[in-house]
């Protein structure tokens, strides 16, 4: 399966020497942490502060999920079962 960036997270550059580093939402989440590969600074996501954006974060990775399965899904049954078995969840 393929990802893009912006679905799955994206890039910034490293605030001691300019490379570029990739991250995921799966990592955030997972290890609060990034490593730049190129000098070895790491970069820590303040729990506290951050509580907000790494609760939404979550939220943005359990519809992901959503979507994937519904997706894997619906290669196997028709889309307008799909979509009133989730009205009904409602």
């Amino acid at each position: 399966m393929t990802t893009t960036a912006a679905t799955e997270g994206g890039a910034f550059p490293c605030p001691e020497c300019g490379v570029s580093i990739s991250v995921s939402v799966q990592t955030l989440l997972t290890y609060g942490a990034l490593r730049c590969s190129a000098c070895g600074l790491v970069l820590e996501v303040d729990q506290q502060k951050s509580a907000r954006s790494v609760k939404l974060l979550r939220e943005l990775e359990e519809g992901q999920k959503k979507v994937r399965d519904l997706k894997a899904e619906s290669d196997e049954q028709p889309l307008s079962s799909i979509l009133r078995r989730e009205a009904a969840r409602r």
